[in-house]
């Protein structure tokens, strides 16, 4: 196949290269991107986001979180791309929304304001 494939562009964001990030997006969107398709992926960064979002037609944030005082920021950064037309995709443990482990890690001080 030498054709350039149709398709959606594709931008994934992570906070670092750890195992859930590589097999989350990396391999993913490595193996979208080998294929023809437009999917790349990039360190989180809110300036970061804001130069490269123009670029692509839908953007994952993937296992991003922001502490209570950058969260309206976090907010701004969703309403932004959608009154962009971009589709947003935030992808993240279930573990966050699972309550009891929820408390349990706040009362281990695990959370780290997440």
């Amino acid at each position: 196949m030498t054709e350039r494939l149709a398709g959606p562009s594709m931008l994934g964001m992570v906070g670092d290269l750890s195992g859930p990030s590589l097999w989350r997006c990396l391999q993913p969107f490595s193996a979208l991107e080998r294929r023809g398709y437009p999917a790349h992926w990039d360190f989180k960064d809110a300036r970061g986001i804001g130069l490269l979002a123009p670029r692509y037609d839908a953007i994952l944030l993937s296992r991003l979180a922001w502490p209570p005082e950058r969260r309206r920021l976090a907010e701004a950064w969703f309403s932004m791309l959608r009154r962009a037309g971009k589709l947003v995709v935030y992808d993240c443990d279930d573990d966050v929304f699972t309550s009891e482990l929820s408390r349990r890690s706040l009362a281990l001080g695990l959370a780290d304001g997440k």
